[in-house]
C-alpha cells in the first residue's frame, strides 16, 4: 500500500510540473549596456545611441531622452519602433528569447547635458531595472578665421584664431609661410608647416610666419581667412592682365622701328620670336616670368627675424631659393635645402621649399659671440651672421667687515719685590 501511495505522489508531482511549464510566463528582459557614439557634440550634430538586451519575451522596451527628439530607431530583431520625432522610442518584443539591440540616432538641439534612459516593462527579474547614458551638447565653434594682423612683413609672425567643432579637424594654409610650434598653440597641434590639427572642440590659436611676398589663405571647415605677407605691391597675380605683359598689343616700336623685327602687332617679344633670340617665346608675360618655377636653384638668400639676440633665445631664419632667367624665379616646391650653424641649434637642418622658401628656428647658445648660419641648395649657398649677447650679471662687492678691536688687558700696580731680592 505504501509503495502505491509513493508512486501516486510522484505521478502527481510530475503532472504538476508539466502543467507549471505549460503556463504562460511573465515577460522578462535583461538590460545589458547603453552607450553613445560620442560623449559630446555641437548643436546640429548627430550621435548614435545603442542599447543591448537579452532574454526578451514580450517585454515593452523604451528609450527616453531628457530633452530633444529622436531622429530614428531600429531593432536588430525586426520589431517596429515607434516614437521617432518624439523624446520616447518604444517597441514590444515579438516573444523571442534571443538577444536584441536597439539603435537610435539623436541630434543635439540645444546646449546642455542630455540623459538617455533605457528601461522595460515588466521590470527585469534580475540585474539593473534601467540604464542611463549622457551626452554633452555644446554651442558650435566660431565659423570665422581671424588673422592678426591681417598684413605682416616677411619673417614676421601673425596669430591665427579659428573654431573647431571636433578633435582632429585640420586648419590648413596655402601660401608663402608656415605654422610654428612656438609660442605653443592653444587647443591645436602643428602637424606640418601647412596644417594644424584641433585637439578638441572649441577655439584654437596658432602662430604663422610669413616667408615671402604673397597671399596666404587659411581654411577650417567652411571658414577661411587671409594674410598678406611682405610687400603687397609685389603680389602680382591679382593685378596681371589676362593678355600677358601689361603694355598690351600697341607698343609704339612694334611696327615702326626696323631694329626690332621680333614682333609685328605688339610688344616685340609678344607676338613672335626669331629662333635663337629672346628665350621666352611668343607668350612672354611678366606675370609668368615671376611665377613660373624653374628646375634648379641658382641663388639663395637668408634673412633672420633678428640679427641681435640674447643667449639662449630663439629667432626665425628664412631661406629663399631662386633660379632661372635673372635669378628671379622660384624653384619648384620640394626643392631640398640644408642648413648648418657654427653655434646654437637649428630646427630643421634639412627641409624642402614651399613657394620658394624654407623656415627654420634658431636657438642661440649660452655663450656670447657671433654665429654664422649657412644654407645650401644645389650649387647655391649663402649665410647670415647673428650676434649673440649674454647679459652681464653684476655681482655687488661684499660689504667691508667692521674692524675688530684688540683685547684690553688690565695691568696691576707695581709693588716692588717686597724684599725678596735681599
Amino acid at each position: 500500500m505504501k509503495k502505491r501511495w509513493k508512486l501516486f505522489t510522484l505521478m502527481a508531482l510530475f503532472a504538476f510540473g508539466v502543467t507549471l511549464i505549460s503556463w504562460p510566463r511573465s515577460a522578462q528582459a535583461d538590460l545589458g549596456t547603453l552607450t553613445t557614439s560620442a560623449g559630446s557634440a555641437t548643436v546640429g550634430q548627430t550621435v548614435t545611441v545603442t542599447g543591448s538586451m537579452s532574454n526578451l519575451s514580450g517585454a515593452s522596451v523604451t528609450l527616453v531622452s531628457s530633452s530633444g527628439n529622436w531622429v530614428s530607431g531600429t531593432v536588430s530583431t525586426g520589431e517596429a519602433v515607434g516614437g521617432v520625432g518624439t523624446p520616447v522610442l518604444a517597441f514590444t518584443s515579438s516573444g523571442s528569447t534571443v538577444a536584441s539591440t536597439l539603435t537610435a540616432t539623436y541630434t543635439c538641439a540645444a546646449s546642455g547635458t542630455v540623459t538617455f534612459t533605457l528601461s522595460q516593462n515588466p521590470a527585469p527579474a534580475t540585474g539593473a531595472s534601467f540604464l542611463t547614458a549622457t551626452l554633452t551638447c555644446t554651442t558650435p565653434a566660431s565659423t570665422v578665421i581671424t588673422v592678426t594682423p591681417p598684413a605682416t612683413p616677411v619673417n614676421t609672425a601673425a596669430t591665427i584664431t579659428g573654431g573647431c567643432t571636433a578633435a582632429g579637424e585640420i586648419l590648413s594654409s596655402v601660401g608663402p609661410g608656415q605654422f610654428v610650434a612656438f609660442p605653443p598653440p592653444i587647443n591645436a597641434t602643428v602637424t606640418s608647416g601647412t596644417s594644424v590639427s584641433c585637439v578638441a572642440a572649441g577655439s584654437l590659436t596658432v602662430t604663422f610666419i610669413c616667408t615671402g611676398d604673397g597671399i596666404v589663405t587659411f581654411s577650417l571647415n567652411n571658414a577661411s581667412g587671409t594674410l598678406y605677407c611682405g610687400n603687397t605691391s609685389n603680389i602680382l597675380t591679382p593685378f596681371c592682365p589676362a593678355a600677358g605683359y601689361p603694355y598690351g598689343t600697341a607698343y609704339p616700336f612694334a611696327n615702326t622701328n626696323p631694329l626690332l623685327p621680333f614682333g609685328t602687332t605688339g610688344y616685340p617679344y609678344a607676338a613672335q620670336t626669331v629662333p635663337g633670340t629672346y628665350p621666352f617665346g611668343s607668350t612672354y608675360s611678366f606675370c609668368n616670368f615671376v611665377a613660373t618655377p624653374v628646375a634648379a636653384a641658382t641663388t639663395l638668400t637668408l634673412t633672420a627675424s633678428s640679427t641681435q639676440i640674447a643667449c639662449g633665445s630663439s629667432a626665425f631664419v628664412t631661406v629663399r631659393v631662386n633660379g632661372g632667367y635673372g635669378n628671379n624665379l622660384y624653384v619648384p616646391d620640394g626643392t631640398q635645402v640644408t642648413l648648418s650653424t657654427t653655434g646654437g641649434t637649428l630646427n630643421p637642418t634639412t627641409a624642402t621649399t614651399q613657394g620658394g622658401n624654407v623656415l627654420a628656428t634658431f636657438q642661440a647658445p649660452a655663450t656670447h659671440g657671433q654665429v654664422t648660419i649657412t644654407a645650401a641648395s644645389g650649387t647655391a649657398t649663402n649665410s647670415v651672421t647673428l650676434n649673440v649677447d649674454c647679459p652681464v650679471v653684476v655681482v655687488p662687492a661684499p660689504a667691508p667687515m667692521a674692524p675688530i678691536a684688540a683685547p684690553q688687558y688690565i695691568t696691576p700696580p707695581n709693588t716692588g719685590d717686597a724684599g725678596l731680592a735681599d
